[in-house]
């Protein structure tokens, strides 16, 4: 134990002292970092799950299909289920090749009757909701992929200024003064993090080893121009090969990239001692121009494109906190993802368990007709009456009425309480006869 204890504390003195020393180590590590994050592999298992699979399973169709009533099923079309005689024939025949290890129907339909009746509704609604959530997980998974595919487009841009790319277009390097100072749209600071970490290792007599043992050269001075393209973009394989030592993570992560990105923004203008826009310059000493003619002019500045200060514009940056967007974008749905696949699968247990309730027997529901209460008075019974003592309740007489054979008409306010009262005695006789 106490072996492996020294063992790990010399690996970790090796590795310390293994810390790159030159000028620009610092700005060698920040864009290193950036670099990492920007080209470590997506798993989309990670925010997706793996391959969809909230679908709706077919026990809650033929589960539903045994609660229709008979002679729905027995139709050449279902308009419920399938309106189409091939589709509605198929899973008729498909719901009749389901049979257990005993050769016996899985799937049966049930009896007409007062079970079926209540139950059949819960069935609907349960595979109904099953559609519905089947579409809601498609979309969902759809949309992690999309966030997931742009994360991945912007963090190859940040890496090497393309979305498609995997190397360093040799088009992003020309003279120094437009490749690591400047705005020139092709070839301004910023436009991958590739492109950058030239300018910050390559310089002239000083670039040996300024960016840590064995990580510079002095190939990049102020005599080289666009014609020297190819073999500027060349320097970098020795870069990469360098940095991708540093890395300490085997995936892409939302954190990594908000990590490389504050790291980055602290880098900016450490070591560089004084002059105008400081800030804005990844390298050492004067604040100069960037020519590589020596140490403090092997830099990169991005005072032509980070306008304002913003480093948002720094074209690199930008795509990074993109991708770090898209990928939390889509971690946030994986729960929602899970979910989905918790309740389908609660639906199915649900549309079981409602199943095995069919084969219950409820009475049948008696049938009842209202009949009218013994006494109802009509107009024409008001009518009847000739002599205003016979036009009682809920009558009542006239002598101006413009009919002078119906002097006693019905009251309607009093012909309707007198109805509601025979109805309510109509109840109570009910209660006494249970």
């Amino acid at each position: 134990m106490k072996f492996a204890s020294r063992l790990v504390a010399t690996l970790l003195a090796l590795y310390s002292g293994a810390e790159p020393t030159g000028e620009n180590a610092h700005a060698f590590k920040a864009l290193c970092q950036a670099f990492n994050a920007a080209t470590a592999p997506i798993n989309d298992a990670d925010y997706t799950g793996g391959p969809n699979t909230v679908t709706t399973p077919d026990d809650l169709l033929y589960l539903l299909m045994t609660s229709l009533p008979a002679a729905e099923f027995s139709k050449e079309t279902s308009e419920l289920i399938d309106n189409t005689t091939d589709g509605w024939k198929a899973k008729k025949a498909a719901l009749a090749a389901k049979k257990d290890d005993k050769n016996k129907p899985i799937y049966q339909l049930a009896p007409d009757g007062p079970t079926k009746t209540a139950l059949a509704p819960a069935l609907k609604r349960l595979y109904e909701e099953a559609k519905h959530l089947e579409t809601t997980a498609k979309t969902l998974h759809d949309e992690v992929e999309q966030a997931t595919t742009a994360a991945r487009k912007a963090m190859a841009e940040a890496a090497y200024g393309r979305p498609d790319a995997e190397e360093v277009p040799q088009t992003q390097f020309a003279a120094r003064s437009a490749t690591c100072s400047g705005a020139a749209e092709a070839t301004k600071p910023g436009i991958s993090i590739a492109h950058d970490m030239v300018c910050v290792c390559s310089g002239a007599t000083a670039g040996t080893g300024i960016c840590g043992n064995g990580i510079g050269t002095t190939t990049y001075d102020n005599t080289k121009t666009s014609t020297h393209a190819a073999t500027i973009k060349g320097l970098f394989s020795a870069l990469k090969s360098k940095c991708e030592l540093q890395r300490t993570y085997s995936k892409a992560s939302p954190a990594a990239i908000r990590a490389a990105l504050t790291a980055f923004e602290q880098t900016l203008g450490k070591e560089v001692n004084d002059g105008t826009g400081v800030q804005l310059k990844l390298g050492n000493n004067a604040a100069s121009d960037c020519t590589g003619t020596d140490s403090e002019t092997t830099c990169v500045n991005y005072a032509g494109v980070a306008t304002g200060g913003n480093i948002h514009k720094i074209n690199w940056v930008a795509k990074l906190d993109e991708a770090a967007d898209k990928l939390a974008e889509a971690a946030s749905k994986r729960a929602a993802l899970e979910a989905a696949k918790v309740e389908m699968k609660q639906k199915q247990t649900t549309a079981w368990a409602t199943a095995a309730l069919l084969k219950l027997k409820l009475p049948d529901v008696p049938q009842t007709t209202q009949t009218a209460p013994k006494t109802q008075t009509s107009e024409s019974d008001c009518n009847r009456h000739k002599k205003s003592e016979d036009c009682a309740d809920p009558c009542q007489w006239n002598d101006n009425a413009t009919d002078k054979t119906k002097k006693c008409s019905l009251d309607p306010v009093k012909g309707a309480k007198k109805a509601t009262q025979a109805w309510a005695e109509r109840g109570d006789d009910k209660k006494e006869e249970k």
